[in-house]
């Protein structure tokens, strides 16, 4: 979908969309790409339910910003 992984947090990752060029759909394309990140963490959470008796719970966060930190050499999201 375009995005770039720019970072691990914990368990949880930063995916940047419109960096470094910008394009009319990112906010539509970065939606998606949680979308698709909810169904496979719902789909693994089923199966490790159904071996193991746990399930894992799924907290999304969509944020989106039209801002950047840092010069052009270095970026900081």
């Amino acid at each position: 979908l375009g995005g770039t992984i720019d970072k691990f947090i914990g368990d949880g990752a930063l995916i940047v969309f419109g960096s470094p060029e910008q394009r009319p759909d990112d906010g539509a394309r970065a939606l998606r790409c949680g979308r698709r990140i909810l169904d496979a963490v719902s789909t693994w959470s089923e199966r490790r339910r159904a071996a193991r008796g746990a399930r894992r719970e799924r907290r999304p966060l969509c944020r989106s910003v039209r801002r950047r930190a840092g010069s052009d050499a270095q970026f900081q999201f």
